[in-house]
C-alpha cells in the first residue's frame, strides 16, 4: 500500500507543507534504478529518493544522504535552481507532481514495476528518467462512490474500488465483508473510506511471506506510525530485509526440491540393486556344488559341468579360475557371496537412511512451497533456518565452540591447522598454540569493535592446551597474538608457522566438550 493512491494522497499533502520556500538543488543517479533529489531552503536540505527496481519500487525520505564521488550522473539540469511552487496529487491515481516555477514539473508515477519519474513542461513530458517505461503523465480518474453504482457492482467491488488495493480488501474481509449483507457492505466501504482519507496511524503490517505499509490495521502489526515519511521510511528497510529473507526461502525451495527429486532417483536405483542382488544366490550355489564334486573336478579348466541338486539336477555351467584348486575355487564363491550379504546389508542402511533424508526434503518442499501464505510459515522457516545454519556448522571442516558470543575453530590435525591459519582465519581474529609442543591451532573470530575478554582468551588456550602434547600438565604455557603475526614459510611442513610476536598465559588444559 505504499504506492497506493491513498497513501501517496497523505505524502503529497505532507510534501505541500514540507517543500514550501524550498528550490531543488540538486537531482542525481547512482544506481541503475535510483534517482534523488535536494530541495534546500538555505536553511536545510529535504531528500526524495526514488527506487524504481522491478521488484520494489518504493519513495523513501532519507534525512541526509552522502552523494558518491564515483559512479554519480546529474539529470534533470533544466529543474535545478527552481523553486517549488506546488503539489499536485492525481486524483484516483497513483502518481503525483511537484510543482516548479518556469512551469516545469517532477512527476512520480508509482505504478510497480511501470514506475517512472518524470521531468514535465507545460504537462507535456520533457525527459523521462527511465525511457524504456511509460513517459506519459497520468490524467485524474473518477469513481462512482454512489450507493447506487455500489448497488449495481455489488459482485465486482474490486472493479469498482480500485483505488483500495489488496491490503484494504484483506482488512474488509476480516470485519466479515464477504458474509455480510448489502447494509452491512456499504456501512463497512463508508467507514473504511473514512479512514483511508484521513488516516490516524500507518501500519507496517506482517502478513506471511508479504509485508504491506497499509493506513487500515489487520494482521500481525509491526510497528505504527504517525507520519507518513517516517512510516514508508521503516517499511523500505522492513522490505528490503524481508525480499532478501524471501530470495533466500525461494533458493531453500529450489534446493529442496532438487534434493527431493535426487533423492528419489537414487532410492529407486538402490531398491532395484537391492532386489536384484537379493534374488540372486547362485555364488552360494556354485560354492555348494563344487565342495559337493571335488573328486569329479580336474584341475586346470575354465568352466566345469555340474548337475544342480537345488534345481532338480538340470546341468549348470560353472566358472573356474584355473590357476586355483577346486577347493579354492570353491572358498572364492563363499567369499563373494558373504560380500554379497554386506552389499545387501549396506544397501538397506542406505535405504532407510535416503528414505528419512527424502521426508526431510519433501517436507522442506512443503513448508517452503504449499504452506507459504499460511500463518505458520514464519515459524517453519525459523525451524528451517534453524536446521540449516546446524548444517552449516557441521560442514565446517574444524572443531566448532561457543563461548560467550565467541565463535573459537580449531584444528583437527596438521593438514587442516595449516587450512584454518592460512586459508580461515582473519587477520585480526586471535590466533593460540600450546608452547613449544605440536598440538591445534585454535582460532578466536573477532568481533568488530570489540576486544578480546581476558575469560575467552583463558577459555580457548585451555582447548589449545587439551589439544596437545601439555594435555596431561596442570597448568600448560599457551601462546597468543592477532593472526596477522602468524605466517608460514615456503615449504615449511604442514602446521608448521612463523610467530612474529606473541603473548603467553598459563592455563589448565580444557576439555570443552566434558
Amino acid at each position: 500500500m505504499h504506492n497506493n493512491y491513498y497513501f501517496l494522497k497523505q505524502v503529497s499533502s505532507r510534501l505541500q507543507e514540507q517543500l514550501a520556500g524550498f528550490t531543488l538543488v540538486s537531482c542525481f543517479s547512482q544506481a541503475k534504478d535510483e534517482i534523488v533529489f535536494e530541495f534546500n531552503n538555505a536553511k536545510r536540505s529535504f531528500f526524495i529518493r526514488a527506487d524504481l527496481q522491478g521488484d520494489f519500487t518504493c519513495l523513501t525520505f532519507p534525512t541526509g544522504f552522502k552523494r558518491a564521488r564515483k559512479n554519480s550522473v546529474d539529470l534533470f539540469d533544466d529543474a535545478i535552481m527552481k523553486k517549488v511552487i506546488g503539489l499536485n496529487q492525481f486524483e484516483n491515481e497513483r502518481s503525483f507532481a511537484i510543482l516548479l516555477e518556469d512551469d516545469l514539473g517532477i512527476v512520480f508515477k508509482m505504478h510497480g514495476n511501470r514506475s517512472n519519474v518524470l521531468l514535465t513542461k507545460n504537462n507535456e513530458t520533457l525527459q523521462p528518467f527511465k525511457k524504456n517505461k511509460a513517459g506519459d503523465i497520468d490524467k485524474d480518474r473518477i469513481i462512482d462512490w454512489s450507493r447506487e453504482a455500489f448497488e449495481k457492482n455489488i459482485d465486482h467491488l474490486e472493479k469498482l474500488y480500485f483505488t483500495f488495493g489488496k491490503p484494504v480488501w484483506i482488512y474488509l474481509k476480516k470485519k466479515g465483508f464477504n458474509e455480510s449483507n448489502a447494509d452491512k457492505k456499504w456501512e463497512l466501504i463508508q467507514e473504511t473510506l473514512s479512514i483511508l482519507n484521513n488516516p490516524d496511524k500507518y501500519f507496517i503490517i506482517d502478513h506471511g511471506i508479504s509485508m504491506y505499509l497499509s493506513l487500515v490495521p489487520f494482521g500481525s502489526i509491526v510497528d505504527e506510525y504517525d507520519d507518513p515519511f517516517t512510516a514508508v521510511n521503516q517499511y523500505a528497510t522492513n522490505r528490503a530485509g524481508r525480499l532478501s529473507f524471501n530470495r533466500r526461502v525461494e533458493q531453500k525451495f529450489a534446493l529442496a526440491n532438487k534434493e527431493a527429486k535426487a533423492t528419489k532417483k537414487y532410492l529407486e536405483t538402490t531398491r532395484e540393486r537391492l532386489a536384484g542382488i537379493e534374488h540372486d544366490d547362485h555364488y552360494k550355489t556354485w560354492g555348494d556344488l563344487l565342495m559337493a564334486n571335488l573328486h569329479r573336478i580336474e584341475s586346470n579348466k575354465d568352466s566345469v559341468q555340474l548337475e544342480d541338486f537345488y534345481n532338480n539336477n538340470q546341468p549348470i555351467d560353472i566358472p573356474l579360475d584355473k590357476s586355483l584348486s577346486p577347493q579354492k575355487n570353491a572358498e572364492r564363491y563363499y567369499r563373494k557371496n558373504k560380500n554379497q550379504a554386506i552389499e545387501i546389508s549396506k544397501l538397506k542402511e542406505s535405504i532407510d537412511k535416503y528414505e528419512k533424508k527424502l521426508q526431510e526434503a519433501e517436507m522442506a518442499v512443503l513448508i517452503l512451497g504449499d504452506t507459504r501464505d499460511d500463518e505458520q510459515f514464519q515459524l517453519l522457516i525459523e525451524q528451517v533456518e534453524a536446521e540449516n545454519k546446524q548444517a552449516e556448522k557441521e560442514s565446517i571442516p574444524f572443531w566448532q565452540f561457543e563461548f560467550k558470543g565467541f565463535t573459537i575453530f580449531v584444528g583437527k590435525d596438521a593438514k587442516n591447522n595449516d587450512e584454518l591459519t592460512t586459508k580461515w582465519a582473519h587477520k585480526n581474529d586471535l590466533w593460540l598454540h600450546a608452547r613449544d609442543v605440536p598440538g591445534s591451532h585454535v582460532v578466536v573470530r573477532h568481533k568488530a569493535g570489540q576486544p578480546f575478554p581476558k575469560d575467552v582468551i583463558e577459555y580457548a588456550a585451555g582447548i589449545a592446551a587439551f589439544n596437545s602434547k601439555r594435555k596431561g600438565e596442570t597448568l600448560a604455557p599457551v601462546i597468543f597474538t592477532p593472526k596477522k603475526f602468524v605466517r608460514k614459510k615456503k615449504g615449511a611442513a604442514a602446521g608448521s608457522v612463523i610467530v612474529d610476536r606473541e603473548e603467553v598465559i598459563l592455563v589448565e588444559p580444557k576439555n570443552p566438550t566434558a
